[in-house]
């Protein structure tokens, strides 16, 4: 009596494309950088605004400035209205190149995504119809460049094995007649029969197209 264990142990492996992956991780977070670099740009321009109308140089010389001018109501309008308005410009500004940074990325990307796949699913279903020189064609950035390669060199064999089996049956049918012309009358029924399936055969493979001009 054999006894059922716990599975064996698999260590998942996360990096399965590592040139695809990394570039999808770059672009996934280049616009949190881009949104880093505009929100220190923001930052800036409001301290140097700031710095602008209370010419100060440290943050101990602000409060300086802005209690002998306000007193110790720190709670004036007058400063912080200051700050809501080229807060909001500065919101505004990282909020507008944010959004175009990343669509335009993400646009990009995803068309050097989308097109292959589209492609992939012609080609398949251009396989799916017996066209056995259907080829999955990608642009030279798009991405999938392995996938597609070895996707039209799988067709190409699966091209070359038919056609050679073409060949092989058209011989085989060809024998089988020059046999049956050359053997007694008795054995002619079994040879019609294998010709029967030879020409079976011949009518299943030319299901498949074979169009030269496509060929590579």
């Amino acid at each position: 009596m054999t006894q059922s264990g716990p599975p064996p142990f698999h260590k998942r492996q996360y990096i399965i494309d590592r040139r695809f992956q990394w570039r999808l991780i770059l672009m996934a977070t280049m616009p949190l950088v881009a949104f880093f670099v505009a929100a220190v740009i923001g930052y800036a321009i409001v301290i140097q605004k700031l710095k602008s109308a209370f010419s100060f140089t440290s943050a101990n010389e602000l409060i300086i400035k802005i209690t002998s001018e306000l007193g110790t109501d720190i709670t004036s309008d007058k400063i912080f209205s200051s700050f809501e308005f080229w807060g909001f410009i500065a919101l505004l500004v990282l909020g507008v190149m944010l959004f175009a940074y990343a669509s335009f990325v993400f646009l990009i990307f995803s068309h050097r995504i989308a097109g292959p796949i589209f492609k992939f699913g012609k080609a398949i279903q251009e396989l799916a119809n017996g066209d056995l020189t259907a080829r999955a064609e990608l642009r030279a950035k798009d991405e999938f460049q392995q996938t597609a390669a070895a996707f039209n060199t799988a067709v190409a064999h699966i091209r070359e094995r038919i056609r050679d089996i073409d060949n092989a049956n058209e011989a085989l049918t060809e024998s089988l007649r020059i046999m049956k012309k050359n053997s007694s009358e008795a054995n002619a029924p079994h040879f019609d029969d294998l010709i029967v399936k030879s020409q079976e055969i011949e009518k299943c493979i030319s299901e498949f197209e074979f169009k030269p001009e496509r060929e590579s």
